[in-house]
């Protein structure tokens, strides 16, 4: 057996999120949508600032294409290394990344805000 790994370290880096609106899903009759891997392929392939990015969480579909209909266009979000914010702000000067022929409008991604569950008084049963 060989010997365990041992625990390795390395600067917490900042990452930036963004979002491509309008992207094919690529999902027909017959196929799922694109997978995470294709999207990161073809935004790679179709633009050379997405091409020089550190990603570090593939490009995901918001909606999940299951709920959507063969030939729809949908958003995906992304995540890079962006250490002061300046790759961040010329990803939004860009405006528009082109994949799978469909050209896709970009913005900073906003987390949805987190839903609150209420709590449910305890009731107490009648003497």
């Amino acid at each position: 057996m060989g010997q365990p790994l041992s625990p390795s370290s390395r600067l917490n880096v900042r990452w930036s999120w963004v979002t491509i609106n309008g992207l094919a899903i690529g999902m027909t009759p017959h196929t799922g949508a694109h997978s995470p891997q294709a999207c990161h392929e073809a935004l790679g392939c179709e633009n050379l600032v997405y091409r020089a990015l550190k990603v570090t969480a593939l490009p995901s579909w918001v909606r999940t294409p299951s709920t959507l209909l063969p030939g729809s266009t949908s958003s995906v979000v992304v995540a890079f290394e962006d250490l002061d914010g300046v790759v961040l702000a010329g990803l939004l000067a860009q405006r528009t990344l082109y994949a799978f022929r469909h050209a896709g409008a970009v913005r900073q991604w906003k987390k949805p805000p987190r839903v609150k569950k209420l709590a449910v008084p305890a009731t107490t049963p009648a003497a």
